[in-house]
């Protein structure tokens, strides 16, 4: 478990680097983003028919990123439509388990002089 300091002000468990994804995050995205600006400083003047090919990839990035965020924005509304649900689903059982559990201490008495009423309430159930 990590144990995180709040610092004087809260900001410092925010900052912290321990348990954290960028160290991770930078060592795949440094190296990388290097070996673009190698790539494109090397290559020099891109010619029209390179930047319309830019353009067009551009686009069908566009078009795939906003399908992309439709579909995942569908997935998380049902996720958390069915979270509430089965939340709700939970708390209407334990309601009809404790009334069932409150029925049977109301009705359920060890007067001698009701064992007729006791009984016939223990066998509807």
């Amino acid at each position: 478990m990590i144990l995180y300091e709040n610092g004087k002000w809260g900001f410092n468990a925010a900052q912290g680097w321990r348990g954290s994804v960028f160290p991770r995050a930078l060592i795949m995205a440094v190296p990388n983003a290097v070996l673009a600006y190698l790539i494109t400083d090397q290559h020099g003047e891109f010619s029209d028919t390179t930047q319309d090919a830019a353009k067009y990839a551009r686009s069908i990035l566009t078009i795939f990123t906003s399908v992309l965020t439709y579909i995942l924005y569908g997935r998380a509304r049902n996720a958390y439509s069915r979270w509430w649900e089965g939340g709700t689903l939970l708390q209407q059982t334990r309601g009809e388990w404790f009334n069932s559990y409150s029925s049977l201490l109301a009705f359920v008495t060890a007067d001698s002089q009701r064992e007729g009423e006791i009984e016939a309430y223990q066998h509807m159930l």
